[in-house]
């Protein structure tokens, strides 16, 4: 979904208009003050001839050049192995869709395997709760509060104080603490993470996971017509952690038989045997009935006997009716 690489200069003007954006400065701990794309040269400038103790990189969607967020090491103390960590995520259309998440994981990775770093810390401003809720459901440990130490908004201001250290880092990877999950809902109306997947998304995300289809579903001569079908009518959940782990499309708009259908489930292998498809099903349970609907529908492939099993253990049971190749399954709500 998403890809890391160094700070370019072609990206100076998108972050030019970030860094002119009170609203946007308004959440981070440096003051806002009206910069001109000659400072920004200079500052990139700066940046290039000081790159052995500050690392600048850029986010940006898998096929493009776009930077979405700019994510940062500096100060780097090669003696001491610590550096500060910050990170800018610019377009308020793309707050919310785990940008965020990935550049911190992925610096992180950077930091401790490949510039053998011992410890990260950041600050953070006291009212950025939403910063916080990430960085702690990373891993990162509150060490303090540094009182009124910077002047925001007509007042100063209390900054928290944040570190990481390397083995905390490595214990979380071997799954010795908790991981970051995230739920993103399209057409739901109380959706974690509050944004709507576009088209062009959950073609991309039907796309990674299509190998676990049989048949395939990208190959279906009424492909087109099936995933506007699905944007306009379906509801759609994917499940990530930093990279996908799986999603599934359901109708509930049949309030005349009252009668909702699940129409496509995958989790990836890498994922499997981990719950994610029992979430995923438990989400579109829940949401099924708060749209009143009685019944929840599928078809299945009569070969796929791991998903039959998946189905019948979870409440499912077959049906009067069935295709040449599938079989029909459904449950009461």
């Amino acid at each position: 979904m998403y890809h890391l690489r160094e700070l370019e200069q072609a990206d100076l003007d998108e972050i030019n208009r970030w860094r002119n954006d009170p609203e946007l400065i308004r959440c981070l701990g440096a003051p806002f003050r009206y910069i001109s794309p000659d400072v920004d040269m200079r500052w990139y400038d700066d940046y290039m001839a000081h790159r052995g103790n500050t690392i600048r990189c850029a986010v940006t969607r898998e096929g493009s050049q776009d930077i979405l967020c700019l994510v940062s090491l500096t100060d780097i103390d090669y003696i001491n192995q610590s550096a500060q960590f910050h990170i800018m995520v610019g377009s308020e259309a793309n707050r919310g869709k785990g940008i965020g998440t990935f550049a911190l994981h992925t610096m992180l990775c950077h930091a401790f395997s490949n510039m053998n770093l011992r410890r990260v810390e950041l600050a953070v401003l006291e009212d950025n709760q939403r910063a916080q809720a990430l960085y702690e459901k990373e891993g990162f440990i509150y060490e303090g509060t540094k009182r009124k130490a910077v002047y925001k908004n007509g007042d100063f201001q209390n900054l928290r104080m944040y570190s990481m250290l390397k083995d905390e880092f490595e214990k979380t990877e071997r799954g010795g603490g908790e991981k970051t999950e995230f739920w993103i809902r399209s057409q739901i109306a109380d959706y974690c993470m509050g944004q709507v997947l576009d088209i062009n998304s959950k073609k991309c995300i039907i796309q990674e996971c299509d190998a676990l289809f049989h048949p395939s579903v990208l190959q279906r001569d009424d492909f087109a017509c099936l995933l506007r079908k699905i944007d306009a009518f379906g509801e759609f959940i994917a499940a990530y952690d930093l990279q996908l782990r799986g999603f599934i499309v359901f109708y509930a708009n049949d309030q005349l038989d009252g009668i909702a259908y699940i129409t496509l489930l995958a989790v990836k292998r890498a994922y499997q045997g981990r719950r994610i498809g029992q979430r995923l099903l438990n989400e579109c349970k829940e949401f099924s009935q708060q749209r009143g609907m009685k019944i929840l529908r599928l078809e299945v492939n009569r070969d796929n006997t791991q998903a039959i099993r998946f189905y019948e253990k979870n409440g499912f049971h077959f049906v009067e009716r069935y295709t040449d190749s599938g079989v029909y399954m459904e449950m009461e709500l």
